[in-house]
C-alpha cells in the first residue's frame, strides 16, 4: 500500500474552501458567480475547490470578495502555522 503523505497545507486548504462555500451561501450567491467575476468556466472553479493551492492571486481575490471573508480567516489560510 503506498504511503500517502499529507502536506502542511491540507487541512488549511480544506477550511478555505469550506470557509468560501459557506459565505457564497450566506451572501445568497453560487459558484456560479465566482464564474462570473474570475472569468472561468464552471469546471475550472470546481477544480480550484479541489486544490485552492492553484488559486490565482486574481482567482483568490475573487473568491474572498465574492464570499466577504474575514481578514483573518484569509490570513490563517495563507501563513504557515496559525496568524496572530
Amino acid at each position: 500500500m503506498p504511503k500517502v503523505s499529507v502536506g502542511l497545507f491540507t487541512e488549511k486548504n480544506a477550511r478555505f474552501i469550506r470557509n468560501v462555500r459557506s459565505g457564497l451561501v450566506k451572501n445568497g450567491k453560487e459558484s456560479k458567480d465566482l464564474t462570473t467575476r474570475t472569468g472561468r468556466c464552471v469546471k475550472t472553479v470546481y477544480n480550484k475547490y479541489k486544490e485552492p493551492e492553484k488559486l490565482t492571486v486574481t482567482e483568490l481575490r475573487a473568491y474572498i470578495k465574492e464570499a466577504s471573508l474575514p481578514e483573518q480567516e484569509v490570513l490563517d489560510f495563507l501563513y504557515e502555522g496559525k496568524y496572530v
